[in-house]
Formats: C-alpha cells, sequence, structure tokens
C-alpha cells in the first residue's frame, strides 16, 4: 500500500492530469479489492442451455468453410426462408420466413361462430345490443433463422449453430415472439445440410 501511494505522490509531482489518473486508478483498485466476490453461479450455465446448444449446434468436417455456408444458403431457401443477410468473412446468414396460420375455412367457423351468437342474442330479446367478445386466434407468423459457423477446437472441421425463432400476430393485431425448440426440426435441418455437403463432396 505504501508503494501505492509514492507513486501517487510520484505522478502528482509530474502534473495534474497525471495526478487526477493515478487517483482514479487507485480508487478503481481500492473498489476492486474490497467489494465482494461473486456468486459461483452467476458464470454458470443452466442445463437448458447446454441442452439447447447440442441441439441447434453440429459440427462437419470439412475445412472449407464457404463450401458449409454455401450448401447451407441452399438448405435454408429449400426451407422456404428468404436469405436477408449474408457474411461469408464473418460466417453468418440470416433469414425469415412469413406464413399464415390455420386455413381460410377455419377463419371463417370462428367469424360465423360469432354472427351466429349475434343472431341468437337478438332472437332473445337483445334487440341488436348484445356484447359479444370477438375471440382472438393466430393469423400470421414470421420465423427467424440465423446460422453462425465456427471453427472446431481440434480444428479439422467447422461447427454450424442454428437459432430460430417466431413473432405470432393475431386477428386482433396482437404478437408475441418465442423460440422454437421442436427438435425434429434442427434435426430434419442438419440432415438436409449433411447430405447437401456429400453430395457436393462427390460432385453429385
Amino acid at each position: 500500500m505504501r508503494k501505492m501511494f509514492k507513486f501517487l505522490k510520484f505522478n502528482c509531482q509530474l502534473s495534474t492530469v497525471n495526478c487526477q489518473f493515478a487517483i482514479v486508478a487507485l480508487c478503481a483498485l481500492l473498489l476492486v479489492s474490497c467489494g465482494p466476490p461473486a456468486p459461483t453461479r452467476m458464470f454458470a450455465l443452466d442445463a437448458n442451455h447446454l441442452a439447447r446448444r447440442q441441439m441447434t449446434t453440429r459440427q462437419f468436417d470439412t475445412s472449407d468453410e464457404r463450401k458449409i455456408l454455401s450448401a447451407s444458403a441452399q438448405v435454408i431457401q429449400d426451407l422456404g426462408f428468404t436469405i436477408d443477410e449474408s457474411e461469408t468473412r464473418l460466417g453468418l446468414i440470416t433469414a425469415s420466413r412469413k406464413s399464415e396460420i390455420g386455413s381460410p375455412a377455419q377463419r371463417a367457423a370462428v367469424t360465423g361462430g360469432v354472427a351466429a351468437l349475434m343472431v341468437l342474442g337478438v332472437m332473445a330479446g337483445g334487440q341488436g345490443n348484445v356484447q359479444v367478445q370477438q375471440p382472438e386466434f393466430d393469423v400470421e407468423q414470421t420465423m427467424y433463422l440465423t446460422l453462425v459457423t465456427t471453427q472446431s477446437r481440434a480444428g479439422n472441421g467447422f461447427n454450424v449453430r442454428v437459432e430460430m425463432s417466431r413473432t405470432i400476430r393475431t386477428n386482433l393485431n396482437n404478437t408475441r415472439s418465442e423460440r422454437i425448440a421442436h427438435q425434429p426440426t434442427f434435426q430434419d435441418f442438419f440432415n438436409r445440410l449433411g447430405q447437401s455437403l456429400f453430395l457436393e463432396a462427390h460432385n453429385i
């Protein structure tokens, strides 16, 4: 501690700027040393995170990252997604896909049911002042896909990680977002990617 104060005194003699810097550095050092230790569990990953990472990540034994990204882009487009951004140097692809949820017949059935309830209310003497709450149902979803490639630790291939999420809009224009956690969806993607890389490697 005496050495630190000697260093502070020496810096203060040099210039006012150095003196201010030394004071700030010393205060920061004292705050860090006197503060309580961070809880061990603060930096621990829970089991759900590790399980999801295993589900969304596959390693492919090829040293050509460009081929992986090219095959991945083809699989993404085959699944109906539109490529929004592709950065080969960063190993990144983002894509999205918009689609309707439910058939027009299902939506018409719900609408018809509301109209029928209003008619029954009038017939029962409501005189047209029947308050029928409109049911809420999903009508549209936008899926988002992000793919990232990183070199494996052993250096003999690349890891491909895919994350998917979706935003759902209802007939009342309410929205909600959720992550895709359907394992067969990811399994199907990686099966397609593996097959595409195999065919490309053998020029089939």
